[in-house]
């Protein structure tokens, strides 16, 4: 594959950037997707655009502070002097998840099954929003000669050299999500206990980004040759499992309580 596209193109007076180009057209699909799942699922679609803005708003704060958190702390109290560059997404989800928690319970909806909906919706946003990752050259792994691997031709590509091909994380990464958007909207019907496509999309999600992160090579490696994604992926993985037991659990108290005969102690 060869891609000879700038990271930025102009219309008219406008300059745009693939990479916020996509991650737009990625939430507009999402929401519509999102629109439709929660009519099929039952739960309230007028709660799916105040859901999208919150993440959004958010998820923007929360992936510029992570980024700081990680790469210059100094600029924690000054995060948007320059706001043109760095975010990590897995700030998105540290800050999005509750905030849209607290978004639902504020307006009085019920929270899992409403974050059920988003992340069901959330893959094929997603893979849409990681393509402008893969135009611009981000995360770019090592050089290889398999028919998969990138080229890049225009000079201002993220990548080493241009006329290499490398492994693409986000090309690895869209493939990924692509399969678990497909996976997700064919079993969501199955998934009928509030709680349980948050935790499966959270935990897959996590597992798939750690996998692909040991083929990145433009962030470093933080300790025991994981990088920081790496281990993120792996507290949310954590967190994933512990979500899904405690729903379990709660749920299958309640089950028994509903079917406990009157009367009894």
């Amino acid at each position: 594959m060869t891609i000879g596209l700038a990271p930025t193109f102009d219309i008219g007076p406008l300059t745009l950037a693939w990479h916020g180009l996509m991650t737009a057209i990625g939430l507009l699909v999402g929401i519509g997707v999102a629109d439709r799942l929660a009519r099929a699922r039952g739960t309230d679609p007028d709660a799916v655009m105040g859901m999208a803005i919150t993440a959004a708003i958010t998820g923007l704060v929360g992936a510029r502070l992570y980024y700081l958190a990680q790469e210059d702390p100094a600029r924690l109290i000054t995060p948007w002097r320059d706001p043109s560059t760095g975010f990590a997404f897995y700030g998105t989800v540290i800050a999005a998840l509750p905030a849209v928690g607290i978004y639902l319970r504020v307006t009085g909806r019920p929270v899992l099954p409403n974050l059920d909906v988003l992340a069901l919706a959330f893959p094929i946003g997603m893979a849409i929003g990681r393509v402008g990752d893969l135009l611009n050259g981000e995360h770019f792994g090592p050089r290889t000669d398999l028919p998969w691997g990138v080229t890049y031709t225009d000079e201002r590509a993220h990548v080493p050299d241009t006329g290499v091909a490398y492994h693409s994380g986000a090309l690895y990464e869209i493939a990924f999500v692509a399969v678990l958007s497909v996976a997700m909207l064919l079993v969501h019907r199955r998934l009928r206990r509030p709680g349980d496509a948050l935790w499966l999309v959270l935990g897959a999600y996590s597992i798939g980004r750690l996998i692909v992160f040991f083929w990145v090579r433009d962030v470093d490696v933080v300790a025991l040759g994981l990088r920081q994604a790496q281990w993120t992926s792996l507290v949310l993985i954590v967190i994933a499992v512990a979500g899904w037991a405690s729903t379990r659990l709660i749920a299958g108290g309640g089950s028994r309580r509903d079917a406990q005969p009157a009367g009894s102690a």
